[in-house]
């Protein structure tokens, strides 16, 4: 199916129904987040965006991260795709399965900022997202 494109081979296991857009006259490149999905979903692993891609996703940094780094059930994993690299860190069952997504996410930005780092601090819920 990669040779005749009908699917598009992203990282080992990962493959992708190519998706066309019309506005650039070219085949779109999922998001790392969608390919951190179809791991996860692969696995059975719950994940959760942590450290600087959870301050990105909040609105809180503006930097977008070279390491995506999301807290999983599974255990500690990397992958890289186009430069960029995914790593799964293996967190307890009591960190990835208590709270809602959002919850979770908004957790692991003020862990990365550490308790001394958190002050006024405004999150904007992005309806769209559903962040």
């Amino acid at each position: 199916m990669t040779k005749s494109s009908v699917l598009i081979r992203l990282i080992r296991g990962v493959y992708e129904i190519p998706k066309y857009n019309k506005t650039f006259n070219m085949f779109a490149t999922p998001s790392i987040d969608e390919i951190a999905k179809a791991l996860a979903r692969n696995f059975n692993w719950d994940i959760y965006p942590s450290g600087n891609y959870a301050l990105n996703i909040l609105g809180i940094s503006t930097q977008i991260p070279s390491k995506y780094i999301y807290i999983s059930s599974g255990p500690n994993r990397k992958y890289e795709y186009e430069e960029n690299i995914i790593f799964f860190k293996h967190a307890t069952l009591k960190e990835t399965n208590s709270f809602s997504y959002i919850t979770n996410i908004v957790i692991q930005a003020f862990k990365e900022l550490g308790k001394d780092n958190i002050h006024n601090i405004q999150i904007y819920i992005d309806k769209e997202n559903n962040i």
